[in-house]
Formats: structure tokens, sequence, C-alpha cells
């Protein structure tokens, strides 16, 4: 030997060495007693020759003067690249394990006495990175299955310190402390799942469980009952093997699987369990790749999982990665694995309810197992093949040139992908050396740590006694350790545990016979071993010579008790049942229930055992059980819900078609056991041709009640679990078989199939398919039946039947649903009310009976006042349907005591659903309702409907709008109140969200806020109004709706009474750049109402505004002409409208008139029709814009139209309708202050004094009508004369004017001439008829002859009126509330433009009173 070569091998014992001293004592002596007892690795010292595991190990095919491997590992677009120096050291320390230490890696996590959690690795993987991502993978399963965490930094220190915080007793393992915790734990750092950012949406997507489900209720018992041996188990497995020589096509995945580690689960137990625990496994199937890091640790373990069996074959094939040309490892420090976890205190906020979540803590279970057996090895493709040596040559060039002692060392070394197929793939490659296991001793470093393990043997085992308790208090605690002093229990409680080194000391102190002897359960040591998945426990348990086929009591043989490898299929003791299979463990032997391990793991849903014992023996497949029913593995998978199982077997070859002795069909027997998730796998495999709705429907149509209820039973939940279902039990013909379950004596069947219809029942389809099987007779006997719940879902259904068609419900049928309004049962209550809203929403008849029938609406009421939420809005919606459009019910149920309080009540609760329900009920009943909307208001609703328009919810706050818009009735002065109470900041805001509704409403309030109102008008401004608005007009998204309500917004925002502009408002929108806006809106919309309304606008913008009207002719080139065209459409409304809009241009705006009489002026046939209407409304706005228009108007007198359309408007006046007194009062009043001559024909034609008679009216906008038109007529010297006169002659008249003139105006001398006369006691009051003085007799023919007072004696009557005033403290130039400029001038009207004409023409004769008509003409001639 060279000394190079003693050089090396000195090198290599001091590493060895030095590997060895940094294991902690207890570990290095359970890694020396683990080493020996692998059954596939420690073959040289066992001596017991095994079966190797199928697949890779078996099968691999690789050349023996291959130097070199490569690897293609599927990488993933969504995580980072995977680190080279990350994977040289995962391949390193599984060489180690393999190759030095025969271990292969996985983790279990183990109860502790005092609820901490061991964490079990192989000792080979401890502070390894491969244990790292193990640990944290499982960690973060386990913590998803219970809800809860804590981030690593804080797990770490916690561990340390949580048996302090809790006051833990170390010999009972309880904590003492007084404190919560809860609260201990969260002041630590635990987080709740469901807050976490990469799960927070799949916590949302749990669907609640109904704990008052019977099934539901019995599951969670089992399962809180058996939680301390529930696992929950991640096995890594090949999909498939592709290599080629060297080359490697990795293709790995995981399942997880929730196992039971016990013998006292019975059967029916197990299938519970099943049942409750698929739905988690599937929920952390799907949910634990979601965050990026942990996908990245999953890409990085299916590497290993590949990697486990890669190496047991190369080893047995004497080749050896070259560990020597990997990149340097990672320091101790970085590879530190943890060795505990602290329990999880599970949050009673915590959306999982698996778990207790009382004031206490839990331990984790479960593990992760890495499958060796592999599938069948397969050829790669030849497109791959051709490129192997190019892919290697290029992987280890890169390598070559990282290890270049040229080259800089970096920090991390990101692995480049390649893309093969479209798809991308990471190219991992390793050089490879010879290994021999024995001699010669290559490669050296091995062969030195076998010489330092014969070296430690020797020195640390066996495991002294006293350590051997010590380790024994610190897994069981002092009390369980004292009775674990007696050797055969203490070798117990180790095999369970898997402490291999402690069993290899006991074992030593006892006879080889001592190791099979059993228990008073009949299990012995091989039993726990093979249950609780230890195989190194099961291993020397061999080689001390225990029976493989070892039965439970066996010392009776009638028993035929379970064996090992019955045990390790019913938990799923992947590991053990592997190396039982290796030792030749009898796979075909039945237990005293008739089944083989095969049925076990069938059963209990082991995917991996399966396919180990079938690939071991095909014929297990239809290996029938001796338990009466000849039931095939694939039959049992089916009646315990076993889903992987049954994918499993079929992928195998079971067949589908297999039947037990009764006859039944997987599909039956799930049925039949209620599994509704193999009823889902069958209905999306229709290949496999098994008609899972048909064979349902036929047992629905069978006479066997339990195949008639389970049936229901299995479509009551595939009716919910996928939306196009219906479809599948429509064309079954499934309908008509519900619908006659329905009439069966059975109660139970008869809610069961009410259930599924009830599910279904939404679809048009499925209702027309009940109203063919008439439905509806057998529907309303089901109301009087005995169950609570089919008085519910009959509700139901009924409710879906009934809006098919004329299919109606009877009187009896509705006097049944009203004798139900009195049950006790809340979920019948709240469907019955939900039904009879149905009905009344879906026929009128039904709603019209529904309120007469005696007691009905009151007993409805009286559901008001429970304490259900659900049923309070229930009723408000019923309520709300019975209201809606009906003015009889409105005023019914407002009657009714308690009812309009009841839903005011509602509105005023923090539960959304009830606000909004009740809202809709009041809006319903106050909708054209005067008296009810006085009611509802008086009740206090309108402010907590104004509270719901603060809330967040766009649905919220449009209904709460739409209940006040409600009450605010068709009255402008409502209106107004309520848009007041509702505020302008509001309103504004209400106008900028997305919702039509709002913004209608809001505009529709503003219009009656602001409508011939300046101060609010200026509100609006100042609140930021007009900017929202302009928004919406320039949107191209706003709807139509919209759109017109908007226009007339603006427009109402520029004009006040009696045509007053607002020029401030008008020049706002004018700077707004709204005009360009509205007249292209005008010049290129096709719809002519929104025209002229756009034309309307813009004629109130310019209205007596010379500014306004220039900006928008320069800015857009408007011309008047441009909506004479409009006068010509065949809309009447449209012909109105523009009129008014001429009508607005030219009033008092000589020019405007003037540009129309230039375009061609107007026909009088536009106005005729209007004029000789029967609307009077029609009538009143023809006579107004003839009357401004007159001088523009073609083939008629001005002077005669004038008077004529004047004459109309004073005899509209006393129209019936109020709606056209108050038009024709404001109209008047707009031409009181237009040209000369307009006011005295109006006072002419009679119209002081009707309205003076519109002025004592009730209505209160006829009074402000009427109150702003007189005060206009004021300012004409004849008609301040005759209202002075009406005024002294009516007692309250003058008050009743002042009190409704409003923002209206008044002549000053007018006020003034009024006080004069008060004071010197001219009024009504001072006439003798009304009790004043009596008048003075008229003196003798002799007295009269007196001479009468001088000009000397005036001066001293005047000094002695104003004396007297000023005692009485009145001024002379007092005003009126509201008070326009005052005029002492002559002239006591305001100033008008108006036409000079040069020539009179002759006019017609109009058809006016004579003495009416001289006196108007002569007017009008004059002011010309």
């Amino acid at each position: 030997m060279s000394n190079l070569d003693i050089m090396a091998n000195m090198a290599a014992s001091r590493a060895a060495a030095t590997y060895f001293d940094k294991i902690e004592r207890y570990e290095l002596q359970e890694t020396l007693a683990t080493s020996s007892y692998d059954c596939l690795l420690s073959t040289e010292e066992t001596k017991i020759p095994v079966e190797m595991p199928k697949g890779l190990i078996s099968n691999m095919n690789i050349a023996s003067d291959s130097d070199k491997c490569l690897f293609l590992l599927p990488a993933e677009k969504s995580i980072d690249n995977l680190e080279l120096r990350e994977v040289h050291q995962i391949v390193r320390e599984l060489v180690t394990g393999i190759y030095v230490l025969n271990q292969t890696p996985s983790v279990h996590l183990e109860a502790n006495y005092e609820d901490s959690t061991a964490i079990k690795l192989p000792p080979a993987y401890c502070d390894t990175r491969v244990g790292q991502l193990l640990i944290e993978v499982d960690y973060l399963m386990k913590s998803l299955w219970h809800g809860a965490y804590f981030p690593k930094d804080k797990r770490t220190k916690f561990a340390e310190r949580w048996r302090q915080l809790v006051n833990l007793n170390t010999h009972t393992g309880v904590p003492e402390t007084k404190r919560n915790i809860e609260l201990i734990w969260t002041e630590a750092g635990i987080l709740d799942m469901s807050k976490d950012p990469s799960y927070s949406a799949a916590f949302e997507n749990i669907s609640v469980e109904n704990n008052e489900d019977l099934p539901m209720q019995e599951q969670v018992q089992v399962f809180n009952k058996h939680i301390e041996e529930l696992s929950m188990i991640m096995t890594f497995y090949q999909n498939s093997i592709q290599h080629h020589d060297s080359m490697f096509l990795i293709d790995a995945d995981y399942h997880i699987s929730g196992a039971v580690k016990s013998d006292h689960v019975d059967i029916k137990s197990a299938e519970r369990l099943q049942k409750h625990l698929s739905k988690q496994e599937k929920f952390i199937q799907e949910t634990l790749p979601t965050k990026l890091e942990v996908r990245r640790q999953l890409l990085l373990i299916k590497f290993i999982s590949f990697l486990v069996p890669f190496l047991i074959a190369l080893r047995k094939r004497c080749k050896v990665i070259n560990v020597n040309k990997l990149l340097p490892g990672f320091t101790f420090e970085e590879c530190k694995t943890e060795r505990e976890f602290p329990p999880l205190a599970i949050s009673k906020n915590n959306k999982w309810k698996h778990f207790i979540t009382d004031d206490s803590y839990s331990h984790l279970h479960g593990g992760i197992l890495i499958d060796r057996e592999t599938a069948p090895v397969s050829e790669l493709p030849n497109n791959l093949v051709k490129l192997n040596d190019k892919f290697c040559d290029e992987a280890l060039s890169k390598f070559n040139k990282i290890i270049d002692a040229k080259s800089p060392m970096l920090e991390k070394y990101p692995l480049s992908t390649i893309t093969i197929d479209g798809k991308e793939y990471y190219a991992i490659a390793f050089y490879l050396e010879t290994f021999y296991p024995v001699s010669p001793k290559q490669p050296i470093w091995v062969h030195a740590h076998y010489e330092e393990i014969s070296k430690l043997k020797c020195k640390k085992l066996p495991i002294q006694e006293y350590l051997i308790y010590e380790l024994f208090k610190k897994r069981f605690g002092t009390q369980q350790t004292m009775n674990l002093k007696q050797h055969f229990a203490g070798l117990q409680a180790a095999c369970q545990r898997g402490m291999v080194g402690v069993v290899y000391s006991l074992a030593r102190r006892l006879p080889a016979s001592r190791l099979s002897m059993q228990d008073v359960s009949g299990l012995s040591l091989i039993h726990y071993a093979a249950m609780y998945n230890r195989p190194q426990v099961i291993t020397l348990l061999v080689v001390n010579g225990c029976d493989i086929n070892a039965r439970r009591f066996n010392s009776i043989p009638s028993q035929q008790g379970i064996t090992p490898l019955h045990l390790a299929a019913k938990c799923g003791a992947l590991d053990s049942l592997s190396c039982l299979l290796a030792y030749k463990a009898d796979a075909l032997l039945y237990d005293i229930q008739g089944w083989c391990p095969v049925h076990y793991a069938s059963y209990f849903n082991h995917r991996s055992c399966l396919e180990h014992l079938v690939c071991r023996n095909p014929d297990m497949l239809e290996l029938m059980a001796q338990s009466g029913k000849n039931e095939t593995p694939v039959l049992l998978a089916a009646s315990s819900g076993a889903l992987d199982a049954v994918k499993c077997l079929l992928d195998l070859g079971a067949s589908a078609q297999a039947e037990d002795s009764e006859g039944n069909n997987m599909v039956h027997i799930a049925t039949l056991r209620l599994h509704t998730n193999i009823l889902e796998f069958f209905i999306g495999k229709a290949n496999l041709g098994m008609s899972v709705w048909r064979i349902l429907v036929d047992m629905l149509n069978s006479n066997v009640i339990k195949r008639q209820t389970n049936a229901a039973k299995a479509l009551e939940v595939l009716s919910v679990s996928k939306k196009d279902y219906w479809k599948d039990i429509l064309e079954a013909d499934g309908v008509p078989a519900l619908v006659s379950l329905l009439s069966t004596q059975h109660e139970v069947i008869q809610a069961t199939a009410a259930s599924v219809l009830c599910n279904i029942g939404d679809i048009e389809e499925i209702r027309e398919a009940m109203c063919k099987a008439n439905a509806i007779p057998i529907l309303i006997s089901l109301l009087q039946s005995s169950m609570p719940i089919i008085h519910s879902r009959a509700a139901v259904i009924l409710a879906d039947v009934s809006c098919v068609g004329n299919m109606k419900v009877d009187q009896e049928g509705l006097r049944c649903l009203i004798a139900l309004l009195k049950s006790d049962v809340e979920h019948v209550l709240v469907n019955v009310v939900n039904c009879i809203r149905v009905l009344c929403e879906s026929y009128q008849v039904i709603q019209e009976t529904f309120a007469l029938i005696e007691d009905a609406l009151v007993t409805l009421v009286e559901l008001l006042e429970t304490n259900s939420k659900r049923l309070q809005a229930n009723t408000a919606s019923a309520l709300s349907a019975i209201a809606r459009g009906s003015r009889i019910n409105q005023d019914l149920i407002a009657s009714i005591p308690g009812a309009v309080k009841g839903l005011v009540q509602l509105v005023h609760f923090k539960n959304s659903v009830c606000q909004v329900k009740a809202a809709s009920a009041i809006e319903s009943l106050a909708q054209g309702n005067f008296n009810v909307q006085r009611l509802v208001e008086d009740a206090g609703a309108v402010r907590p409907l104004i509270r719901l328009l603060k809330i967040w919810s766009i649905e919220v706050k449009e209904q709460g709008a739409s209940a006040l818009w409600a009450l605010a009735g068709d009255t402008l002065l409502q209106q107004q109140h309520i848009a007041e109470m509702i505020g302008i900041n509001i309103l504004v805001d209400m106008l900028m969200l997305k919702s039509e509704k709002l913004q209608y409403i809001s505009g529709m309030a503003i219009i009656a806020l602001t409508k011939e109102n300046f101060p609010n008008q200026r509100l609006i401004v100042k609140g930021g109004g007009i900017p929202p608005l302009v928004r919406l007009l320039r949107a191209t998204s706003t709807p139509h709706k919209i759109l017109l309500m908007v226009v007339e917004v603006l427009g109402t925002l520029c004009v006040g009474v009696a045509h007053q502009s607002h020029q401030a408002i008008q020049m706002e929108i004018a700077n707004a750049d709204a005009l360009p806006t509205l007249v292209n809106l005008m010049r290129n919309c096709k719809d002519l109402l929104l025209q002229v309304e756009v034309a309307n606008t813009l004629s109130k913008i310019a209205l007596n505004n010379p500014k306004s009207h220039a900006i928008l002719v320069e800015k857009t080139q408007f011309h008047i002409s441009e909506l004479l065209h409009l006068l010509r459409s065949s809309n009447i409304e449209v012909r109105l409208k523009v009129g008014t809009a001429l009508g607005t241009f030219g009033f008092n705006n000589t020019a405007t008139q003037y540009a129309i009489r230039n375009a061609g002026g107007i026909p009088m046939s536009c106005f005729e029709e209007f004029l000789v209407s029967n609307d009077e409304i029609q009538r009143a706005y023809a006579a107004f814009q003839t009357v401004v228009l007159a001088r523009v108007i073609e083939d008629s007198d001005p002077v005669e139209l004038s008077a004529r359309g004047m004459e109309c408007l004073v005899q509209l006046l006393k129209s019936e309708d109020e709606a056209v007194k108050t038009l024709s009062a404001s109209l008047v009043a707009s031409l009181a202050h237009t040209r000369a001559g307009i006011p005295n024909g109006l006072i002419i034609a009679g119209a002081i004094k009707y309205l003076f008679q519109n002025l004592m009216l009730d209505n209160e906008q006829v009074c402000r009508s009427a109150a702003v038109a007189l005060g206009y007529l004021s300012f004409n010297g004849s008609g301040g004369r005759e209202m002075l006169m009406i005024c002294r002659n009516t007692p309250g008249l003058y008050s009743a004017l002042e009190q409704n003139l409003g923002s209206g105006k008044m002549c000053m001398e007018f006020v003034d001439s009024w006080r004069r006369a008060v004071n010197v006691g001219l009024p009504s009051k001072s006439l003798e008829i009304n009790g004043g003085p009596p008048v003075p007799r008229r003196l003798p023919v002799g007295e009269r002859l007196r001479r009468p007072m001088t000009t000397q004696s005036l001066p001293m009557c005047r000094r002695e009126i104003v004396r007297r005033e000023k005692k009485l403290g009145v001024r002379s130039c007092a005003s009126a509330p509201v008070i326009a400029s005052s005029f002492r001038t002559t002239n006591t009207r305001p100033k008008s433009q108006h036409f000079r004409e040069g020539s009179s023409e002759k006019t017609k004769i109009l058809r006016l009173r004579p003495s009416v008509e001289n006196k108007m003409k002569s007017s009008l001639a004059s002011a010309r």
C-alpha cells in the first residue's frame, strides 16, 4: 500500500470519526442499532434472504461500466429554480444514509405524555437537509389539518419554554396554570391558517357542516373518540419509471391518506371515520401546494423519493454516486433539525371544527413515507435516448466549470432548465464510481465509516438500563415509566415507539421465546411493530426467531386471529407491510372475519399497501372474502367509501361489474352505504359502463324501503354537489319517481324525496316535470303531515311548482299554509312565509285572496315580533309582496297594530338582510299611498332608512334609497322634505356610486330639492354636485335613463320660480364644459325624447343670461333653428316639450325671437292641437308658449293669440286637478313679469280672483304656486289695488299670501299699502259685519254743505299719522319675507322688453267674454 493510500485511509477514518462524534449519545446508539436491521440494506448482517421490491430496485438496467448518470426532473414555472448546491447536499446525505447507515428517509410525529410532539426521523437524517424538508412539509400538512401553526422561529423558541408557561407537572403531564391556554399560545405567535394569504381562499370555500345532521354527529363522535389513534400520512411514490442506461425521467407524486393505528376500531366505526377523513384528506391534498415555498419543497422531496429506490438499486449493482465530485456541503448549523414540536391550541373561532377547541392543547400525529416499490420500468422514448449524451455532457460541463479552481465561489448556483416537447426539465448529472460492500475497500470513505460503526457498536450497545428509563421518562412520563420497568412492558412500549436501540437492548435480557409472547389483547411484539409501522423492529424480531405469520390468540387454534400483515394493511403501515412481504409473509391468510390483508387494505383505503399486495399476487384483485357476501376487494372498498382504493384496484385491473352474492355492484353498495364520493367517481367515468342515474332511479322505484330511502338520500347529496346533475336526474326520469315517493306512507322517504326536489326545484325544467307528475295536490296533502320537516320542504316545492304556467294553489292550499303560520318550528315558518311570498308575487288573485282570508295578515304580522332574524326578514318580504301594487292590501296591512312599527324596528337592526327586506316592505306599503306614507314617516322610519345609505353594501343602499323615495310620494313638497332629510352630501355621494338605481333616485331627489329653490341650488353646487353630473353626462357607459335624469337635473339647477335664472350656476355648468357635451348629445342621439330634454336644459342654462348664451353659441355653434324640425315629430310629447324649450329660449329674449322669425317662424298648427286638447297639462303649456312666442307664430295676430293664451291659463286655474292648478299658477307667475300688457291681460281675465281662491285650498303646493303668482301680479298697479281690496275684505288672506310666498317676490308698494291700511283700520276687521264699529249715517243735506277740510289742516293730519306709526313701531318701508327691489315710480312692475311694431293688422274676434275680451285687447293694444 502506497503512502498516498495510507494518507487517504487516515483522512477517511478521521472524517468518519468526526461524523459520529457530532451525534448525541442516544441518537448515536439508535443509529448503530437501526443500521443493522433494515430488511433490504442490512442483509449482510441479518443473513435472511428477502424478496426484492418490484420496479426500479429489481429491474433497473444500467451498464456496469457507466461512470455517470442523468436525471430529468420536471420543473415548475411558478417557483424559483432549484439550487445545485442544495441538490448535491441532498444526494450526499442520501448516499451516506443508504450506503453507510442502511436507512431511508421518512418522518413520524409521535405524541409525548405531556402532548408535545416528538419528531422521529431515521437517525441518519437528523441534522440534514433531507430531514429539514420532511419536517417542514409534514408540519405544514398537520397545521392545515388542525387549522393553526407556528412560524419556525417562534416554534423553536416556544418548544423550549411552553412547559414553564403552563406550569406543567412533569410527573403527570398536566398543566397547572390558571391562565387562558389560548391566550398563552396567541402571545407565543400561533397563527390561524385561514388568515395565511396563501390559504385564506381555500378556508373561505370550506362548507360549514350541519351539526344537526345525525350521520354527521355520529361521524364527529367517532372521530373524537379515536382522535389519539388517527394520523394523516403523506406517501411519495413514482407514477412511472422511464430510463435508458444511465438516463432517468422522474415522474413522482404523492397522496395523503388517513390511518388508524389501533386494532380496537370496529368496521362500522372505521367506515364513519373514513367518510369523515376523506374530506380532510381532499382539502389538504388540494390546498397544501398553494404556497410557492411548499411547492418547491415538495419538488425536492419528489426528487428524494426517486433517489431512494435508485440508490438502493445502484447499491445492489455495486455502484455509487461519487460524493467527492459534489459541491461543498452545508454547515452543521445550516442543517440542524428540530427534535420536538410544541402542542397546538386551537382557537374557538377556527373554521376547522375537527379538533376540540376548548381551553386545551393537542399534539400532532402522522408522517411522511417514501414508497421503495415503484411502477414497472419502461424504456425512454427514442427522441430522449438520442439526447442522453448531449444533456449529460452539458450538465457535467457546467458542474466542472463551477468546481474549477479558477472559478469564483458563489453563494448559490441556480439550476438551468431544458425544454423537451414543450415541457421544462432540470437536467441533473452525477459521476458514478464502483462500490464494493466487502472487499476491496472502495470507496474508501464508505469503508472507513463501516469500520467506525463496528468499533462504536462494541462501545455503545447495548444501552444501559438507567438510560433506557430516562428515555422512557421523556416519552411516557414518570408515572407510566414505573409500569414500564417490567422488561416485557418496556419492550412493548419501545416496539410501539420504534425505539430500535431500546428494543435491541431489552431483547437481549429476555429469552427468544418471550419475544413471541402475547399480551391480554392477544397481540405480540411483532403485531405492535407492524401496526405502528416499525420495519426495523420487525427485522430485529424476525432475526430473533419471531413468527412472521403469528396470529392473534395463537394459543386458540380455532380463533384464526389476525397476523402482522393484516394489521399493517389495516393501519396503512407501508414500511411494515413492505418488510413483512420481503420476508415472505403469507398474504392469503384469512382472519376470523374472513378477510385477507388485501381486504383490509381495500376497506381502509390504503392505496400503497394495495399496490404492494396485488403486484406480488395479481390473483388478489378478485379474491373473495369469506364473510358471507363473497365481496371482492373492490366491493369492500366501495362499501367503506374508500375512493382511492377503488381507483387503485380499477387501475390494476379489477372488474367494475363485480357483484356480491346479493347481486349488488359497486353503485348499489355505495348507495346503500351512502358513499356519494364513489357515485360521483362512476358518474365521471362513463367508459366503465356503470349507469349510476338509472340504477338510482330503479332503486327509487323498487319496493324495498331501505333501497328507496338510501337512493333518495344519495340523490339528496348529489343534487347539490354539482349544478348540472339535475339534467341527469331529469333524463333518468327521476322526477316522477321522486314525486311518487311523496305519496308513500313512509315519512322518512317523503322527507328525503322532498329534499331532493327542493334542491333542484329552482330549475324551470324540473318544475315543469313536477307539474306533469301532478305534484301540487300531493304537496298540499303533505302540508297536513305530522313532521315539521315535511311541512317545510313541501312549502318550498309548492313555491317552486306554482311558478309554472297556471298551476295555482287553491284557497284550501292557502288555508293550509296559513295554519302552518302558527307552527313553533322556525324552518317551517321560514319556508311557509317564503312560499306565501312567491305565490303573492306570481299571482295577483292569490295576493288579493290571501289578504281577505280571516286573520291571515294578522298572523303574518305577528311573526315580525319573533326572535329569528331569518324569519323576520322573510316575513317582511312576504308583506312586501302582498302590499306591492295593491292599495287595498296596503291599507289593510297598515291598519294592523304593530305592522308598521315592526317593520321600522327591523330597519333598526344591524342585520343587513333584515334591513333590506324591511326597507323593501316599507317601499311596497308606501308606494303611491299618501296615508301610509304619513303613517310610516310618523313611525320614525326615515332616519333609520337614511342610515342604510351609509352602509358599504350597495344592495342595502339601493333598498334604503328606494324605500325613502317611496315615502317621498308624488308631491313636490313631500319629495323636498325627504330629500332635505337625506342631505345634500349623501345625495352627491350617491351620484358617484356605480349603481343605476342610486344614481337615479339621487337625481330625482336633487330635482325635487332644487326645483325653483335658489338656496338649495347653491348648496348642491357648493357640495360638489356639478362634477359628478358632468362625468355621468360624458361617460359612454351611462344608461339612457340616467342620462335623462342628469340632463333634467342640470336644467333644474339653473331656474328658480317664475323663470328666474340662477346665473351663477348657469356659468358654473358652462365653465365645466358641459355645453359641448349636451349639444353633441342633442345632435347625435337617436332618441328624440332625450334630444328635446337636452334642448330644454340648454334653454334653461341660457335663460336671461347673455354670458352663458354667448358661450353656448361660441363653443358649439348652436342655433335656435336646430330645434324647429322637432315640431314636426310624430311623437306628441316631443312636440310639446320642444315648444317649451323654444318658449324658454325666447322668454324675455328679443334676439332669440327674431332668430326664430328669421328661421321661418312657427306655424300656429304646432300649438292649436294642444290648445284644444282634452289634456289640461298640454293646454297649460301650449297657452304659455303661445303668449311667449306670439310674435313669431305665423298666421295669427299676436294680440289675439296672447289674449287667447292668457284666458286659457286663467280658466285652467279653476281646474279640478290640483296639478293643473299648480302648473297654471306657476306659468302665470312667469308671464307676470314678461312684456308689457301681459300682466294687465291676466288681471282683466280674472287671474287674481282665481289665484286667491286657490290660495285658500288645502293643497300646500297649489297654495304656494298661487302665492308666487299673486306676488308677481302685485307689481302691476291695478293688480296691486285689486289684491289690496280683496285682502281687506277677507280676513287672514294676506297672512296666507305671506306664508306661502316662499322664494317668490312681492311688490313693496303693495306691502306698504297693506300696512298703512292696517294702521288706519281699513282692513276687513274694521267692517261692521266683521265686528268693527258701526259706520256713521250719511249727513243730512244741510250738513253736506259744510265747508270741507282746508289744505292747511292736511299737514297736521299727516303728522298725526306718522306719530301713530312711530308709537306702534311700524315702518313704512317694511317688506315681505321675500322682497323684490322696490319700485317707487309710477311704473309699479318690472321692466320688460317687447316688440315695437310699425303697423297693426286686423285680427279675428276670439271667443271670449265680450267685456273681458275688449278690456284685454285694449290693454295689449295700448302696451303696443
